[in-house]
């Protein structure tokens, strides 16, 4: 997406099909994940427990499944389920295109407040640099 784009349900039966069908969604993920996990952790150790040496064929394994692990970790940090400001996966949310991330309403009027707080201040403190001032740019 390119323009700034707020999702506001306000039925209630609404957002418990939303809500529902975001705890569907990370659940999927999450169980997938742990599958990977699994598959990884038998190639990596033996019956026993202990680590031993891969061979080539079980090391592009390892890294195909790391591979299709972060493409899970990153589909569910992009998505619309939860907001990256507060994790919070029952709320309206907002999508920056700066930051190509969907955060909460509630993270964006805070994001705004504390920007907004701290400009007379921004030039002085250590911790400002040109990353956080985009950051903080990108909620208005």
């Amino acid at each position: 997406m390119r323009k700034r784009k707020t999702i506001i349900i306000r039925d209630p039966k609404l957002r418990r099909i939303r809500n529902n069908l975001r705890e569907v969604l990370i659940h999927e993920i999450v169980k997938r994940e742990e599958k990977i996990f699994a598959r990884k952790k038998k190639i990596l150790y033996d019956e026993i427990g202990r680590f031993h040496d891969l061979n080539d064929k079980e090391n592009n394994e390892v890294q195909r499944l790391n591979l299709e692990f972060r493409d899970y970790v990153f589909l569910l940090r992009d998505s619309i389920c939860f907001c990256q400001g507060c994790r919070a996966a029952d709320k309206d949310m907002s999508y920056n295109p700066t930051l190509k991330k969907w955060y909460c309403i509630d993270c964006c009027k805070e994001f705004q407040e504390e920007y907004k707080e701290r400009r007379p201040f921004r030039i002085q403190e250590d911790d400002w640099d040109w990353n956080t001032e985009i950051f903080y740019r990108s909620f208005f």
